[in-house]
Parts: structure tokens; C-alpha cells; sequence
């Protein structure tokens, strides 16, 4: 089926070269073929003597050329060889056989010039005919047994010159040889959309169209046996020594497995996303309806310390509750957008304590989407310290409060800056109190470090923890 496309030994004279190359493998056979084409022209030769006298080797030398093509250089050495014997015997000089004149040698030597240079031609061109012959079976074989579909087509027609056998029986039909790539709208197959795909829009089209290098094209395609299957189609042009394109293979590979699993794989990534979606979203309801009961339970309480510890709790709960809105709020689900989390928390503690007073500002670098695990304590760590800070860190007199975030190399540091009055440093006498607790509880829960530094302009609590980044810069001021 390819030897249209493939075969060099196109050519009458070459194909017979091919064929005869076991008769130029036998020795004896070789020269009975050598000795059979010396005889006629023996003969021949006889029956013209008296029309052209003054030829002694016309017929010879058509002998020598046969026997050379037909058995290889033994048959054209010993029929050159019988053919000069006998022209110098009887043709030469009819009168003096075997003659020695100038003339007779000068012939003589012409023959055996011209019989040895027909001979070598000959059998350099059969040697050039059987490697092409042997490379041509070896690519045929190639291409048969090659788990791919190829096909073949000539420039710039596009019409296809052939397939191999993989092909018609991946697309259950015979090869199409479309005359030109306007035909192609006869190899029936359809976009992801369900739309036809156009003769034009197939990549060996491409090529002849377009000249493209690497045209390639995904289609579900409509065989033989009226079923369909995904198919990936990779076009590339053929050229020769110059450059030229001179045509077009195209592989085709059956993809319909891997396109089934793609389908599936996006339907469970599409189930997963709605299952999380659902959890985040009851999470979060449950945890409101926790704080709830405690916003209800705590206004029972008679006890102001005891209330207050209450609604402290509750505080908390909200702000677990908070993160989790935000899971299926950006889609994540499992990661949080620390930059969003860290504004929402502390402009909602700030609303809270009633301080609008307040000058807020923010700054983050770096890639900050934290997995839930590690946001959580995080950004209760964050409203221990804001809250900390509005209660005691903060005057009267142009309170400001800063947060920076940045990460570098996966690890992040998070500045929590007030320019309060400072805080006194703890002593023996003077423990730290019960939200300094909860905040080393919480950085030793992250495995980070936290370092505060205060002095008369304000207090700077440090907080480095190692991340997982996953987001892009941003940066903003309010």
C-alpha cells in the first residue's frame, strides 16, 4: 500500500534491476545467461556480415549490456569477453584473422573500453537498486508494524498517495485516496462541540494550504462501522535535499481511552468541587449556629467575668466560622487567601471595638494561600494580637495600625505594628496574661516563632511560619 509513496525504484529499468539480483547471486546460472546472450548476437552478427561489413561489434555490445543487467558483471565479463574473441576472429579483418594492425587494435581496445565502462555502470546502478530496495522493505516494514496510523500525501495537491495498514483498521475502513486536500470532507469526523471539521481545517490541508510545520488536530471521528472514536492527528511536511516541500505524512493516534478518562476525570474534579463547596458551607453554618448558642447561653449568665469568657468564645467561633466562608467563597476549598483573611479579620475586630478611628494599613508580597490547618491558628493568633493591640496598644492621640505580610522562599513573615505607648516587660511578679497564653499556644501549634519588640513608639509583634505558597503579589493601603 505504500510502495506508491515509498518506492524509488519506480522506474521500469530499476524494478527489473531489483528482480534480477538473484540471478546475478548464482555463479553458474550467471554465466549460462552471459554465454545465452553472446550466441544470438553471434548469430546475428553472421546474418549481417554483408550489409554492414565495417561494424564488427554492432551486435556485440547490446549483448554485453543485456547479460550485465539481466545476471550481474559475470555474465557482461564473459560475454565481453566471447564478444571480443570472436569480432577479432572473424569481424575485424575477415581476411587475417586474430589481426595486430593499428586499426584493429585501436578498435579492439574501444570495445573493451566501451564493455567495461557499460558493465561497471551497470553494476554500481544494481548494487544503488538493492540498498534502496532493502531500505524501502525495511521503512514498509517499519511503518507496518508501527502501532500508529500513517498516511501520505503529495504536494500541493494534498491528494493521499497511501496508509498503512494500522490505520483502516483503527478508523474500520479502507484508506480514502482524496484527490486533493479539498476531498478531505470525505474522512467524516466532528469537533468537541459536535460542529463537522472542515476539508481545510485537517493538518495535512494545513500544510498544503498554509505551509505549517507542526499542524495537529483532536477529532471524534466517524468510522466505518458507524461507531466513533477520538483521534489526535500530528502532520508534518516531507522534504528533500533542497529544502521543498514535496508532501505531508500524517500519524493518527487513537486517543478515545484517554479522552474517556479526561471526561471522567474532569466529572469527579467537578463532584469534588461541589462535595467541598457543600462541606465548607455546612461548617461554616454549624459553627454559626454554635456561636448562636453561646451568644444566647451568655447573655443567661449573671456572671460579668464568666459572660465575658463566653462571648470571648464565641468570638473565636466566628472567626473559625469566617475562614471557612471564605473557603467557598474563592472556590479553594482547602486553602485560604491569607492577604483576604488578614483584611476581613482585623477591619472586623477594628468595626467591632467601635475604633474608626483607627488609620489601617496593609502590605503583603509573595505567594500567600495557606491550607486550612495552618490558617486557622494563624488568623487566631492575628486576633489575639489586633485585639490585644486595640485594647492596650492603641492611644487616643492618631492611632495607627499596620500588617505586613510577605513571603520569600516559602517563608513567611507576618508584622502586626501599632504606635501605642509600648508595653511594660513581663516579670516574675507580673505573669503574662491569659492571650499571650493563647498566642504561643498558637505559634507553637504552627511551629513558628513569634518575637515581639516594644518601645516608647509602639510594639511590633513578629510572627515567621513556614508556608506553602500558591497565590501572586498584592499590595494595598487603606
Amino acid at each position: 500500500m505504500l510502495d506508491s509513496f515509498y518506492s524509488r525504484g519506480g522506474q521500469a529499468a530499476q524494478k527489473l534491476l531489483s528482480k534480477s539480483s538473484t540471478l546475478r547471486s548464482i555463479g553458474a546460472l550467471s554465466y549460462g545467461i552471459g554465454l545465452a546472450a553472446f550466441i544470438p548476437a553471434l548469430a546475428l552478427r553472421f546474418a549481417l556480415e554483408e550489409l554492414i561489413p565495417n561494424f564488427p561489434y554492432i551486435t556485440f555490445i547490446p549483448a554485453v549490456i543485456i547479460s550485465a543487467f539481466l545476471a550481474g558483471s559475470r555474465a557482461g565479463v564473459l560475454c565481453a569477453a566471447l564478444s571480443f574473441l570472436s569480432a577479432w576472429y572473424w569481424f575485424v579483418d575477415p581476411m587475417v584473422p586474430f589481426s595486430t594492425s593499428f586499426t584493429a587494435v585501436v578498435g579492439l581496445g574501444l570495445f573493451a573500453f566501451i564493455a567495461a565502462v557499460d558493465i561497471a555502470i551497470i553494476e554500481i546502478a544494481s548494487k544503488v537498486v538493492d540498498r534502496l530496495t532493502t531500505q524501502e522493505a525495511q521503512l514498509n516494514t517499519i511503518v507496518e508494524t508501527v502501532p500508529v496510523g500513517l498516511l501520505m500525501a503529495k504536494f500541493p495537491s494534498g491528494k493521499i498517495m497511501g496508509g498503512n495498514k494500522y490505520i483502516e483498521r483503527m478508523l474500520k475502513h479502507p484508506v480514502f485516496y482524496s484527490a486533493d486536500f479539498q476531498s478531505y470532507g470525505e474522512w467524516v469526523s466532528f469537533h468537541e462541540d459536535g460542529s463537522r471539521v472542515e476539508a481545510d481545517e485537517y493538518p495535512l490541508a494545513a500544510i498544503m494550504l498554509r505551509g505549517e510545520e507542526n499542524p495537529n488536530l483532536d477529532v471524534h471521528y466517524q468510522r466505518g462501522d458507524g461507531s466513533k472514536a477520538w483521534i489526535r492527528i500530528v502532520a508534518r511536511p516531507v522534504r528533500d535535499n533542497g529544502g521543498k516541500i514535496t508532501g505531508g505524512v500524517a500519524a493518527v493516534i487513537d486517543i478515545d481511552e484517554q479522552h474517556k478518562t479526561q471526561i471522567a476525570l474532569k466529572e469527579a474534579l467537578r463532584d469534588k468541587e461541589v462535595l467541598l463547596y457543600e462541606v465548607n458551607h455546612r461548617v461554616k453554618n454549624s459553627l454559626q449556629l454554635v456561636s448562636s448558642i453561646l451568644l444566647l447561653e451568655g447573655a443567661k449568665i449573671g456572671n460579668s467575668d464568666a459572660r465575658s469568657a463566653i462571648m470571648v468564645a464565641r468570638d473565636k467561633v466566628d472567626l473559625v466560622a469566617r475562614l471557612h466562608q471564605l473557603l467557598y467563597a474563592n472556590g479553594a476549598h482547602d486553602r485560604v487567601d491569607l492577604k483576604i483573611a488578614l483584611e476581613d479579620v482585623v477591619r472586623h475586630l477594628i468595626l467591632s471595638a467601635g475604633r474608626d478611628d483607627v488609620t489601617l494599613e496593609f502590605g503583603f508580597s509573595g505567594d500567600l494561600m495557606v491550607d486550612i490547618q495552618k490558617a486557622s491558628p494563624l488568623v487566631l493568633a492575628v486576633n489575639e494580637i489586633v485585639t490585644n493591640a486595640l485594647k492596650y496598644g492603641l492611644g487616643s492621640e492618631q492611632p495607627k495600625l499596620t500588617v505586613t505580610a510577605n513571603n520569600i522562599g516559602d517563608k513567611m513573615t507576618l508584622v502586626i505594628r501599632d504606635n501605642g505607648p509600648g508595653i511594660a516587660v513581663t516579670t516574675p511578679e507580673k505573669k503574662p496574661g491569659m492571650g499571650s497564653e493563647i498566642i504561643k499556644g498558637l505559634v507553637s501549634q504552627m511551629r513558628g516563632t513569634l518575637v515581639l519588640e516594644s518601645n516608647a513608639s509602639g510594639t511590633a509583634n513578629i510572627l515567621t511560619v513556614q508556608l506553602d505558597p500558591h497565590s501572586s503579589d498584592r499590595k494595598g493601603t487603606s
